[in-house]
């Protein structure tokens, strides 16, 4: 018996509806193995702290992408935090030295 998924569905993280329209969608969609949803699989603090600091970046999809990886490869909460409030002012500080804009 084949089982087919509709392709409407989307996840269930309740940042999903903040994230629409400010990400790339193919980032909210983006599954594992399993099917499940990796933006399901951020950490609340993690996506706060995106939503908080990078949404307006010119940078964010990257980050996200990289906070999606992270957490699909079971990475400890604070490290991820960690590295991504780490590249973070960096990026910010080569965007404002090189005066470069989205």
């Amino acid at each position: 018996m084949i089982i087919l998924k509709e392709l409407t569905d989307k996840p269930h993280s309740p940042f999903y509806e903040q994230l629409l329209g400010k990400v790339d969608e193919h980032l909210l969609h983006l599954q594992d193995t399993r099917g499940t949803f990796l933006l399901d699989k951020i950490n609340e603090k993690n996506l706060n702290y995106y939503l908080n600091q990078l949404v307006d970046m010119p940078w964010n999809d990257h980050l996200l992408l990289s906070i999606l990886v992270y957490a699909d490869t079971n990475v400890d909460v604070k490290t991820i935090n960690n590295v991504i409030s780490g590249i973070h002012p960096r990026l910010n500080d080569i965007f404002g030295v090189f005066q470069l804009k989205k």
